[in-house]
């Protein structure tokens, strides 16, 4: 997936103002297809890594006839580029088993629109499987 010119310009305007409507348009042109289905059953599950007020099933796309789905997930803590790293983790494995995927794509964000875009992803093992280090794959 390179990025041509206007996915730089969707790109650079989505970290300058993070909305769902520049994640959408984002997406769109990377060939994701938009669900924006809200996930409330989640929200207390994960109140004990941190306080979620939105997660949504945002968008999905195949990769290889391997799904990829992409979160969003709106916390009360502020997101800095120190904060909550490995309690974010914990949520993205979490949803990655719920969803049987080995492949997941994150936005955490808060109320000042700051934003860690995350890639999660497991490598199976046998019968185990190992995930992905929490500290890389990871934007701010």
């Amino acid at each position: 997936m390179a990025i041509d010119n206007k996915g730089r310009e969707l790109a650079q305007k989505l970290a300058k103002d993070f909305s769902y409507e520049n994640l959408e348009n984002f997406l769109f042109t990377k060939g994701f297809t938009i669900l924006k289905e809200r996930l409330p059953y989640f929200e207390d599950e994960f109140s004990k890594y941190l306080t979620i007020q939105e997660l949504y099933n945002f968008a999905e796309l195949s990769i290889d006839h391997q799904p990829v789905q992409f979160f969003t997930i709106k916390t009360d803590e502020i997101i800095t580029e120190r904060s909550s790293k490995k309690r974010q983790f914990e949520i993205a494995k979490r949803l990655l088993r719920v969803f049987y995927l080995n492949i997941g794509l994150f936005i955490f964000y808060d109320q000042n629109k700051n934003f860690r875009f995350s890639l999660v992803f497991k490598i199976p093992y046998g019968t185990k499987a190992e995930y992905s280090y929490y500290k890389r794959f990871t934007f701010l």
